[in-house]
């Protein structure tokens, strides 16, 4: 109908965009966000990749499209779920850490 062919492999035949992928690029400290309730997580990672390479995921049961990026006025918003406000707590955390240790690193090298 619109002349395209779907290419549901494109991004792992391009760049290697799967686990075995990314591990091999040395890919590390990537958290993916699902809000489960969005239909685009069915194409994304559902669980971790790699926990020692910190490739994480972080599934919202209650969320939608962008629920995990606080994008509403206030955030945190009266509508967002428990699982949400866990979620962005969690990946502050993590984000946290990985600065630290992104800074130690750079001290030391």
């Amino acid at each position: 109908r619109f002349g395209v062919t779907p290419s549901p492999r494109e991004l792992v035949s391009a760049w290697g965009f799967d686990r075995e992928g990314l591990l091999a690029q040395g890919a590390s400290r990537i958290l993916f966000t699902n809000g489960l309730n969005d239909g685009w997580s069915a194409g994304g990672f559902l669980t971790n990749l790699s926990v020692e390479r910190d490739l994480l995921v972080l599934n919202m049961e209650n969320g939608a499209h962008h629920s995990e990026l606080g994008h509403s006025r206030p955030c945190p918003s009266p509508g967002d779920t428990p699982d949400v406000l866990a979620a962005r707590a969690q990946a502050a955390t993590l984000l946290e850490r990985w600065r630290r240790e992104v800074k130690a690193e750079s001290a030391g090298g």
